[in-house]
Parts: structure tokens; C-alpha cells; sequence
């Protein structure tokens, strides 16, 4: 099972095909079996956002619970490592993120098999709050994310704000 980034943007972000060894974060066009995606997002462009293990699962993400909570726990101590590693490739996507120059992009993170559901989520984040050591993609979470300190247009839909750690 997969977990899967697709992004929402006005043009499209620099493609980059994955490597081994290569940058942590890279940018394809859809292929036949994403075309689903394009119906949630209010941008025109969409596109598939890979991560170094190739599909989106070295992105942390984290999925929903019986009770609709996405839980996790890591210990600073013992999880350092992960930690470490879960920043720089936030901080990555981050850099890869912000050369859509624009005002707000739409992220959209799904687990394999779930192609086609209606977000679980919808949040409200800025860019650096995916910089943050807490943030994790949650299962079904549809973001917009603000690029620029302005104004967000209204959303089409109701809004959840991303709470604090």
C-alpha cells in the first residue's frame, strides 16, 4: 500500500524524474491511473509529487483511526533519526512547492485504494507549517497551502484550520 502526493497549481511545477540517490522530492505528470484526481482540485494544473522511495510513502504521513484521529507518537530520542529525515524532505517539497510562485496551492495525500474518495479532511496551512518536526500528511487530507503571506480566496467547501502540535 502507497500513500500518494498530488499537487494543485495554476502552471505546472519543473518536472523531475526519480533517481536513486537522487533529490528527495520529484514532480511527474499524471499517469491514465490518476486521472480521478483532477476532479478535487480548483487549480488547472495537477500533478503527481514523488518522494526518494519514488511513490509519496517517504513523506510522513499518518492515517486516520477508528475514532477519526491521526495519532502517532515518536520519541525524540529514539526517533531522532526519522525525525531528521522527515524534515529534510519536508523541507524539500517545500523549496519544490515554493517555485509554483503563487499565492496558495492545493495538496491532496491519499493511501492506494482509496483513488476516487472524497477528502477525509480539509485544512487551511501555511507552507512553513510542513517545515514543522509535528506535521505529517494526514490520510485523505486536502490541503491549501498559503505560499505568500495574503489573503486566501474563500474555499468551495468548509475549512478545518491545521491545529498546533
Amino acid at each position: 500500500m502507497c500513500f500518494s502526493l498530488f499537487a494543485g497549481t495554476t502552471r505546472p511545477l519543473p518536472r523531475s524524474e526519480w533517481v536513486e540517490d537522487g533529490p528527495l522530492v520529484n514532480v511527474r505528470d499524471l499517469n491514465e491511473s490518476d486521472a480521478w484526481t483532477r476532479a478535487f482540485f480548483t487549480k488547472p494544473e495537477t500533478q503527481y509529487i514523488g518522494s526518494d522511495t519514488i511513490c509519496g510513502c517517504g513523506f510522513p504521513s499518518v492515517m486516520q483511526d477508528a475514532y477519526g484521529n491521526w495519532p502517532y507518537y515518536m520519541d525524540p530520542i529514539k526517533d531522532a533519526e526519522e525525525i531528521k529525515e522527515n524534515r529534510k524532505i519536508c523541507s524539500e517539497l517545500c523549496d519544490m512547492l515554493a517555485l509554483a510562485n503563487e499565492d496558495w496551492i492545493e495538496l491532496y495525500g491519499i493511501w492506494a485504494g482509496n483513488e476516487g474518495k472524497e477528502p477525509l479532511i480539509r485544512e487551511e496551512i501555511a507552507l512553513d507549517d510542513i517545515r514543522r518536526e509535528c506535521f505529517r500528511f494526514k490520510e485523505g487530507g486536502f490541503y491549501r497551502v498559503k505560499l505568500r503571506d495574503t489573503e486566501l480566496p474563500p474555499a468551495p467547501y468548509v475549512m478545518f484550520r491545521a491545529g498546533d502540535c
